[in-house]
């Protein structure tokens, strides 16, 4: 192969176990050699023989697990050195001997435990360091006395517990401070003296507060300090940085009070972009609470919260946003005043709407269905990333999960009080067992209220009967008593008047009524008599 002209080599994914002794002699013109995600184990100073050339040298993805002194003597113009994601404990001495001009050195996810400051002795000039995923517990300041030029450094997700005061004073250059993902419990004050920074990270860390001199004396432009344990923020934390921060995340914290998060944002005049999401947040921010960052507020991310009505007067500053995340909130509808207020944001690019309970009724939803239609780019922008992005109707069941800019007029139901309704559905089984019992009981009160009135109409029903009785009892004895006193006419008596009266009548027959008459011998005895 003749290799004198060629700039670029890439061996990738090839199962390569080692290198070789002038595998890419003469080399002359390489410049860029990437040998990543092989299985080589070892490197030796023959492995580079002739690449003089070489800026770019790219190993990470093996398994290195040791080196040699000086295998890199031959890179004598080597920039950029990738050793990321091998197995390397520790750093031998001088192992980059030579390597006058390396700009840029990764050594990522390695086991590494220790940096001393004779393995970095002669790579001074390094603007860039990343230490990232290894297991550090902290780094002697030797080691920064001996990269002042050194830009960017990495230390995310390793084991680091605390940081002492003026840690990184050695450090004049440096811009990107990463320490995200450590155990960080307290940061001392004057940590970050006469640093510049454009970015410092302190997320995932186990932070519970910070005192008012955490930041002092020192610049950022970028803060991260979301998913900590924070639960209050002093007004003054972030006053020296309070003309250069541009960009603040405290996400995933535990600031319930929307108090605490105003404390903190309240000194900043240049926040371009501000990220409140997962704090649990209510409806209790005030009107104002953005008012300081009117023309300047580009991007506001306050989803994964417990905001059910928008207020309108919170938006209302925020003339200059261009990007509104609102997803994963409890919101059911958007009020009218609060799409007027986003209509009059003419810059607005993106607004996310996802995750929310939006019940698809007439009364609630055809505002939003009727502004995401005159307005479509805003919605249309974040809904093309992916469905996971679109916003769905929650209720009612007929359309439920179906994309909003998928919703039609016709389609909508109309307002039967959902919120109660919702709120019915979601304690039904409760609610069917309290109608139950209350059902059963109303049956038991009938049933005991018939009874009872059954019994009191019986008993004025006797009552009365047994009065017509003894009317009749009476009567009844005394029409027997005359018809005994009175002797009856005898059929076969002479009666002048009998034979001579063609129209006579016939004889009077006494006979006792054909009642069933019961009475007892004390009310017989004295009719008898009588």
């Amino acid at each position: 192969m003749e290799l004198k002209k060629v700039e670029k080599i890439v061996i990738k994914h090839s199962n390569v176990p080692a290198i070789g002794d002038s595998s890419f002699w003469p080399g002359a013109s390489l410049k860029h050699l990437d040998l990543s995600h092989n299985k080589i184990t070892i490197i030796q100073e023959s492995d580079f023989n002739g690449l003089s050339h070489l800026e770019v040298l790219n190993l990470s993805h093996n398994l290195i697990d040791m080196a040699p002194s000086a295998p890199f003597r031959f890179l004598t113009n080597l920039t950029h050195l990738c050793m990321a994601r091998n197995r390397l404990t520790k750093l031998v001495p001088r192992l980059f001997f030579k390597l006058s001009k390396l700009e840029h050195l990764d050594l990522s996810s390695n086991p590494l435990t220790e940096i001393n400051p004779v393995d970095i002795r002669d790579v001074r000039q390094l603007k860039s360091l990343f230490l990232a995923n290894c297991q550090l517990q902290r780094l002697h300041s030797l080691v920064y006395q001996g990269l002042t030029n050194l830009e960017e450094l990495d230390l995310r997700n390793n084991r680091f517990s605390s940081l002492a005061p003026e840690e990184f004073k050695s450090l004049k250059k440096l811009r990107s401070l990463l320490l995200d993902g450590n155990q960080l419990i307290a940061i001392a004050d004057y940590t970050f003296k006469g640093l510049k920074l454009k970015e410092l990270g302190l997320s995932r860390n186990k932070l519970i507060s910070l005192s008012d001199c955490a930041f002092c004396d020192c610049t950022f432009n970028s803060l991260d300090i979301s998913r900590n344990k924070f639960t209050f923020f002093s007004s003054k934390l972030l006053q020296y940085t309070s003309d250069s921060l541009i960009f603040l995340n405290v996400e995933g914290n535990n600031l319930t009070n929307a108090a605490n998060v105003y404390n903190l944002i309240e000194p900043l005049t240049a926040l371009q972009t501000l990220s409140i999401a997962n704090m649990s947040l209510d409806d209790s921010m005030r009107d104002d609470f953005f008012a300081k960052l009117e023309s300047v507020l580009w991007s506001l991310d306050i989803s994964g919260n417990k905001i059910v009505n928008l207020s309108s007067n919170l938006l209302k500053p925020l003339k200059a946003l261009k990007q509104l995340d609102l997803s994963s909130n409890q919101m059911q509808r958007l009020d009218s005043d609060v799409l007027r207020v986003l209509n009059s944001m003419s810059s607005l690019r993106s607004l996310f709407l996802h995750d929310n309970p939006w019940l698809c009724y007439q009364c609630f939803i055809v505002p939003l269905l009727e502004w995401i239609a005159s307005n479509p780019q805003p919605y249309n922008n974040v809904c093309r990333k992916g469905t996971a992005f679109c916003a769905r109707c929650s209720q009612p069941s007929s359309i439920k999960d179906k994309p909003l800019d998928f919703v039609y007029r016709t389609q909508l139901e109309w307002c039967v009080d959902p919120s109660i309704q919702l709120r019915v559905s979601v304690s039904e089984p409760h609610v069917g067992l309290v109608l139950a019992l209350l059902i059963i009981i109303s049956l038991v009160i009938v049933i005991i209220v018939v009874v009872v009135m059954y019994r009191k109409q019986g008993a004025v029903y006797y009552t009365h009967e047994d009065d017509r009785l003894d009317e009749k009892t009476v009567f009844t004895i005394q029409s027997v008593a005359k018809s005994l006193a009175t002797p009856p006419l005898s059929s076969s008596a002479p009666s002048s008047s009998s034979s001579t009266s063609p129209h006579s009548s016939p004889p009077l027959r006494h006979s006792i009524p054909r009642h069933s008459v019961e009475f007892n011998e004390e009310e017989t005895k004295p009719k008898t008599r009588i």
